[in-house]
């Protein structure tokens, strides 16, 4: 998961950052949190972007999980 999170949504070089804030530029700031506790594996997602772009931001996050 660590690798994952590593490629997926952590940093500036993660395919988040780079599809939803450097080419669409829709949010400020977006990361991937990992969770990996005894007993908790949680995965999260962190962003923040006004009202407007909020649904448009999900959907490119729903299309990059479905794309892996």
């Amino acid at each position: 998961m660590r690798i994952f999170n590593s490629y997926f949504g952590e940093g500036t070089s993660s395919v988040l950052y780079d599809e939803i804030r450097t080419k669409r530029g829709l949010v400020y700031d977006i990361k991937g949190f990992l969770k990996n506790e005894s007993g908790i594996k949680l995965y999260s997602i962190s962003l923040g972007t006004s009202k407007e772009n909020i649904e448009l931001a999900m959907k490119l996050i729903d299309d990059n999980i479905k794309k892996l």
